[in-house]
């Protein structure tokens, strides 16, 4: 009896090693963040949730600063680095307009992304191509639309006539 107690809690003794290696640390840790310099916290066994390219992005901003734009992030599926250029995009990346501000203080980018591989207002986070502003981003679906439908040389033809 004394013996199988004795590997019961050499067997219990080794799970418990093996477990503390692959769980993340459970420490809090603090930085400032980089937009706005508030000091911020996480524990990185919440981080180890999250998908791993977006982990960073929780290390480096506070909520308040990335919350505004969390849905986005999400359904576009962006990494820290496409989401921070989301977070602090000033301007459209094709007019160079500034990006309007709504009533929460979010910047209104649009994130672009190529329909061809993502046709639903999602994506995969592959095919993302810029932050817009909600005309550039309109006009660029419809050429992408016309453009399949219509043979861009005669499009180019009638556009330089009229003008």
């Amino acid at each position: 009896m004394e013996a199988m107690r004795m590997q019961l809690s050499l067997f219990h003794s080794e799970a418990e090693s093996e477990n503390e290696e692959h769980q993340p640390e459970t420490k809090q840790h603090a930085a400032p963040c980089e937009l706005c310099g508030v000091e911020h916290s996480w524990y990185e066994s919440v981080l180890a949730r999250h998908r791993p390219e977006i982990r960073d992005l929780y290390r480096r901003t506070c909520g308040l600063c990335r919350g505004r734009y969390t849905g986005a992030i999400k359904t576009h599926h962006l990494d820290t680095t496409w989401a921070m250029r989301l977070i602090t995009a000033l301007r459209c990346e094709i007019c160079d307009n500034p990006l309007p501000v709504d009533y929460r203080g979010r910047r209104q980018g649009v994130v672009d992304h190529n329909h061809a591989c993502c046709p639903a207002d999602a994506s995969c986070g592959h095919c993302v191509r810029g932050i817009l502003c909600r005309r550039c981003n309109h006009v660029i679906g419809v050429l992408e639309t016309s453009l399949r439908e219509i043979d861009f040389d005669r499009f180019l033809g009638y556009i330089k006539g009229v003008f």
